[in-house]
């Protein structure tokens, strides 16, 4: 069961690092037009 719950927190830090890097991607892009 512990190795479930920090598979899953594993998994929202990797989600949560994407989105914020899709928003910094995206924020460049307003900027830069």
């Amino acid at each position: 069961m512990e190795n479930f719950l920090a598979l899953e927190i594993t998994n929202l830090s990797k989600e949560f690092k994407t989105k914020q890097n899709t928003i910094h991607a995206l924020k460049n892009i307003s900027l830069n037009v």
